[in-house]
């Protein structure tokens, strides 16, 4: 993947839920490139938020650049929420969440805007994308969250993490003990 096809796509994302009225975040390895610059990723994560039974109107606004991955993808994505795409012109994937759950819901209002190269986009927030990378707990996300730890440059909403944090936890996925850790190795709000 070059830069320019990352930027075509992230771009492409961009207006496509601009003209749909699609309100979304980019999640995963692009948003943490997008806070940090050192990281690579295959492909392109994002949620989208959406009401149940309403999931047919991402699905139509992206399969006419985006080719669905899956067979029988629509049934797929109501199904597990999640939408995997390749873009028609550049083969880069993208895996659209739905955000139908209030976390997603929370994602996507604390979104920021930030340039990525020459797109403009909205990614998620660092203390929600350490939430992500806490609850997915793969090789590849306790990376991520130890570069997260050591970084400097950006400031974590303290209460707003361990709060959500409890929340995940009383509903199963204890994520508490590493939230906490990361805040010992930085600066909070």
């Amino acid at each position: 993947m070059t830069d320019n096809q990352l930027e075509q796509t992230l771009a492409d994302i961009h207006r496509i839920c601009e003209v749909h009225q699609l309100r979304y975040a980019v999640i995963g390895g692009v948003a943490l490139m997008a806070y940090f610059e050192q990281r690579t990723t295959s492909d392109i994560d994002l949620t989208i938020g959406i009401e149940f039974g309403n999931l047919e109107k991402i699905y139509d606004a992206f399969t006419t650049e985006f080719a669905p991955i899956k067979d029988d993808a629509l049934n797929f994505f109501n199904a597990y929420f999640v939408l995997p795409l390749r873009h028609r012109k550049n083969d880069l994937t993208i895996d659209i969440s739905a955000g139908v759950s209030g976390f997603e819901r929370t994602v996507i209002k604390r979104r920021k805007k930030k340039k990525f190269g020459n797109a403009t986009i909205y990614i998620a927030s660092l203390e929600d994308l350490l939430i992500y990378k806490l609850i997915a707990d793969r090789e590849k996300d306790k990376i991520d969250l130890e570069n997260l730890a050591s970084q400097t440059r950006y400031r974590l909403d303290k209460t707003y993490l361990l709060k959500t944090a409890k929340l995940f936890a009383e509903s199963g996925i204890d994520i508490e003990l590493g939230a906490k850790q990361i805040l010992e190795h930085r600066p909070s709000k």
